[in-house]
């Protein structure tokens, strides 16, 4: 809801940097790079949705599995595409390519009369919340598969080996940041896709 709410009032304040030229040439490399980009939403982050199922307990009778997954994912497509057009009208898409974080980029941009500016302070923040909000769900969906798999009773004393595991391997994984956006954006759709949509495909068959 605050993710929500800081995104409306930042739009709305970026509202006097839009160039709605910045929108065109629409389709200028045809339809294969939208196709590209759809698949890269999907398998991040829409698909890593999968992870509930470890994390949370079964639903009740009373509610809708569907219901509940399909507004979540609505609101979240909703979440991505204002943000993603918020950004080309005030960035162009160029400007937003060259950054790795535009709306913070964008978000920089807004100055009320030289008192109300560096909002962008915010966006960080809400930022490493939410990143910090996500890797405690995949690392307690993690421990909850490593117990089902092993067949343990409780899954408590996983987690401080497991956060052992994901700390030493944040490391060692990628020696900066442009070399885990180069993988992100030439390996992981693809790498995701098999875990995030096949093998629940498989295992729900």
């Amino acid at each position: 809801i605050v993710l929500i709410i800081f995104q409306l009032f930042t739009g709305l304040l970026l509202s006097k940097y839009f160039d709605f030229t910045n929108l065109k040439p629409t389709l200028y490399n045809g339809i294969k790079p939208i196709l590209m980009g759809s698949l890269g939403v999907i398998s991040f982050p829409l698909a890593e949705t999968v992870v509930f199922i470890f994390a949370f307990p079964p639903f009740s009778k009373e509610e809708s599995p569907y219901k509940v997954f399909s507004l979540g994912i609505i609101i979240g497509g909703l979440i991505i595409f204002f943000s993603s057009l918020m950004d080309i009208l005030v960035l162009g898409s160029d400007g937003s390519l060259r950054t790795y974080y535009p709306t913070y980029t964008a978000a920089g941009l807004i100055s009320i009369g030289g008192l109300f500016e560096r909002i962008e302070v915010v966006s960080a923040t809400i930022f490493i919340i939410s990143i910090f909000l996500k890797v405690c769900i995949l690392l307690l969906s993690a421990c909850k598969g490593v117990t089902k798999l092993f067949d343990f009773k409780d899954y408590k004393f996983s987690v401080f080996p497991l956060s052992l595991l994901v700390l030493s391997w944040s490391y060692i994984s990628f020696s900066n940041i442009a070399e885990y956006h180069a993988w992100v954006n030439k390996v992981f759709t693809y790498y995701a896709t098999f875990f995030e949509i096949i093998v629940p495909l498989i295992s729900l068959i």
